[in-house]
């Protein structure tokens, strides 16, 4: 059994370790409490449900993956930021299987409607972080975003495509960077 752990963030650790080495459907409260050297009941203390818990412990796992900092990461232009959010996916594929698809399956269930408040934040985090680096693309034709187009549409294109790609193991990003680049540049 692990040393005995006490802080809610030591518990999302090892609840994030759990999900890595087994995925996010062994996180219950005692597989964690477990992990922790805890007692079941004590766990109920940091998290008064198993809901929360994976609310949390799925916030934790976007965050391991993403990285995102209150800023957009300077990396270049919106092709590279595309390439940026296609290895952190890859990467996060590659670090927590089967966790993007059974989390989006997970959320679609009824009755979840704070996870899936939690998770849009954090997908809008990221999304934001992209349109940044969009915006501050300066290789952007100015009239790229016109008949329909928006820069806001793009990303959630780009985001909703790429992640739809990687659940599937389709994690090649350059036929939609290729799309991309000829209709804004």
């Amino acid at each position: 059994m692990n040393k005995s752990v006490t802080s809610r963030g030591d518990i999302l650790r090892e609840s994030r370790l759990l999900v890595m080495r087994e995925g996010l459907g062994a996180v219950s409260m005692r597989s964690v409490a477990r992990a922790c050297g805890i007692a079941v009941g004590s766990l109920y203390n940091y998290f008064p449900s198993k809901e929360e818990l994976l609310r949390e412990v799925t916030g934790e796992v976007w965050e391991d993956v993403f990285h995102v900092p209150g800023d957009a990461p300077d990396i270049g232009g919106f092709a590279e930021g595309m390439r940026w959010f296609a290895g952190r996916l890859a990467a996060g594929r590659e670090r927590y299987p089967g966790f993007f698809s059974v989390h989006a399956m997970s959320l679609a269930a009824a009755g979840r409607e704070a996870g899936r408040a939690k998770m849009e934040a954090y997908v809008s985090r990221i999304r934001q972080c992209l349109l940044a680096i969009l915006q501050r693309d300066g290789r952007v034709r100015a009239d790229a975003f016109a008949r329909g187009l928006s820069a806001e549409g793009l990303v959630g294109l780009v985001f909703d495509t790429l992640l739809s790609r990687a659940m599937r193991g389709q994690e090649d990003p350059e036929p939609l960077i290729s799309l991309v680049s000829q209709a804004i540049y």
